[in-house]
This record gives structure tokens, sequence and C-alpha cells, in this order.
């Protein structure tokens, strides 16, 4: 696998849409999101010796995205999961 370039990763992310800090929010928020979701869908396919893990980085992600939803405006999150 190779190593995409910071311009495919910037046209990836479309950053030229990043015109104030409440895009630049809402883009951390869904990778946020992205992220915890990938850690809670990898969990299944983990040996038994790293579902903590994942669970925990799973966590970590949501508790970041919960603090940036909450930037936005969004109440924080009272049930457990937020994902999934």
């Amino acid at each position: 696998m190779v190593a995409k370039s910071d311009s495919e990763y910037a046209e990836a992310l479309n950053v030229a849409s990043l015109k104030n800090q409440e895009d630049v929010l809402r883009l951390a928020l869904g990778l946020e999101r992205g992220a915890a979701n990938a850690y809670l869908g990898l969990i299944p396919s983990l040996g038994v010796n790293f579902h903590q893990v994942a669970a925990q980085m799973a966590g970590d992600e949501a508790f970041h995205a919960a603090i940036l939803g909450n930037a936005l405006g969004e109440p924080i999150p009272k049930a457990a999961l937020i994902f999934g």
C-alpha cells in the first residue's frame, strides 16, 4: 500500500471547502465519529485479548466526538452508546 500525498488527503477531506471554525469542527466531528465506528467494527475480528483495547479506543473517540458536538451546539449524549 502506498501512502497518499498531502494533496490527496486534502482533496479527500475537501479542505478547500473549509471556510471557518465551524467547518473545521464539523470535519473533525465526522472524523471522530468515523474513528469510533471503525474501532467498534474491529472488535468482532480481533482476538479476545484485543477486544478491550479496541473498545477503549472507541470510547476515547466517542468522547472526542461528544466534546466537538457540544462545541457545535449539540447536547452532550446521555445514552451510553452514541455510535454503532
